[in-house]
């Protein structure tokens, strides 16, 4: 078990949640992200797709509503049982998705798989332990398969930095140790701020849960020049050179309703 999954353990959280109330516009934002890295939606019908570190199952649902097989691996309990409750709230037949109850670098299969998805996670890791991811990872990908993956530099973290810093000096001031009292004091300072973020469809609580008192954001920063490097030196060794990779920094993407 690593820190993030430790972490969200330990408080029986799987804060990623999303509003999608609107599911026409979440699916629009999604196709969006997805097209902007050159990869069609029509793609993933009939696709088989190797999501690691799913959560909630928010954006898995979407691949699973055009279409797609999934093996879905998640190790935290509470983002397994709520993902099972989302797909079962969309009667999503059980026979397009597996979740798997384990790391991505205990996972195995002999599947080839047309898109491996690791999202929002591995900047969350030391050098070390993301390496053992990227493995992990990897090892799944085939001449005919693509991997995508986040990066986050440091520019793109700022402000993040900025509210996480904020976070320290008020429980430091507010001299408060557990954790709802800490997600209450964190909701009520940085609402005005996260409430301007137009586009944004993850909830204030939820954000706040999977940032400022994560451990995992100390050391939060993957860039792309990182990702290239460390995957491309990792994917020789496995795998001989042939296969695709893409990456895509998505911070500036605009998610409008139109």
């Amino acid at each position: 078990m690593n820190e993030f999954v430790e972490y969200y353990t330990k408080h029986k959280i799987s804060p990623v949640a999303q509003d999608i109330s609107d599911l026409n516009l979440h699916i629009k934002r999604r196709l969006r992200l997805y097209s902007a890295l050159g990869i069609s939606g029509v793609l993933f019908k009939g696709a088989k797709i190797l999501e690691a570190g799913a959560g909630s199952g928010y954006n898995t649902l979407v691949f699973l509503l055009l279409g797609a097989k999934v093996d879905i691996v998640e190790p935290n309990e509470t983002g397994r049982i709520k993902m099972q409750e989302l797909f079962n709230k969309y009667c999503i037949d059980e026979e397009l998705y597996q979740i798997h109850a384990c790391c991505i670098e205990d996972f195995k299969s002999d599947v080839e798989y047309d898109f491996i998805i690791a999202e929002g996670f591995l900047p969350a890791f030391p050098k070390e332990y993301r390496s053992k991811i990227a493995k992990g990872l990897l090892e799944h990908l085939s001449d005919k398969s693509t991997l995508v993956t986040t990066t986050i530099c440091e520019f793109s973290y700022f402000f993040e930095y900025l509210r996480i810093l904020l976070s320290f000096v008020l429980q430091e001031s507010y001299q408060i140790s557990k954790f709802d009292d800490l997600v209450d004091i964190f909701c009520v300072a940085f609402k005005s701020h996260l409430n301007s973020l137009t586009h944004a469809s993850r909830p204030i609580e939820e954000w706040v849960k999977d940032t400022l008192p994560n451990p995992t954001t100390e050391h939060f920063s993957y860039s792309l020049k990182d990702c290239i490097v460390e995957l491309s030196s990792i994917y020789k060794i496995l795998c001989g050179g042939g296969g695709r990779y893409l990456h895509y920094w998505y911070e500036s993407l605009s998610y409008s309703k139109s």
